[in-house]
C-alpha cells in the first residue's frame, strides 16, 4: 500500500495471561495487562538501492507504578539487508 513500492503497517501487542480461559475472556476489561501499538512506513530511496523506514510506537506496561511512553525512529537499510543505520 502506498506510492510505488512503499508500504505502511500497524502492529498491536497485548501482554496478559493467554493460557487462563477466564483471564483471556475478560482481558480488555480487567486491569493487569500491558500493551503496545506501533505504526511504520517504508519506502525505497536512491533507485531502490536503499530502504527508508520511519516508525512511531506507544506503550503501556501495568506495573507499580505504571510505565507509559512513546518511542520513534528511522532506519536506512540496503536492499539486501546487509547494512542498517538506525
Amino acid at each position: 500500500m502506498g506510492q510505488g513500492d512503499s508500504a505502511a503497517s500497524l502492529h498491536f501487542n497485548w501482554y496478559g495471561n493467554l493460557f487462563n480461559r477466564n483471564d483471556f475472556i475478560g482481558a480488555f476489561r480487567n486491569s493487569g495487562t500491558s500493551h503496545d501499538l506501533e505504526g511504520d512506513y517504508c519506502t525505497p530511496l536512491s533507485r531502490k538501492r536503499l530502504d527508508c523506514r520511519l516508525f512511531l510506537a506507544g506503550y503501556g506496561f501495568n506495573t507499580d507504578p505504571g510505565v507509559y511512553g512513546v518511542r520513534a525512529g528511522a532506519e536506512l537499510t540496503t536492499r539486501d539487508r546487509l547494512l542498517v543505520a538506525r
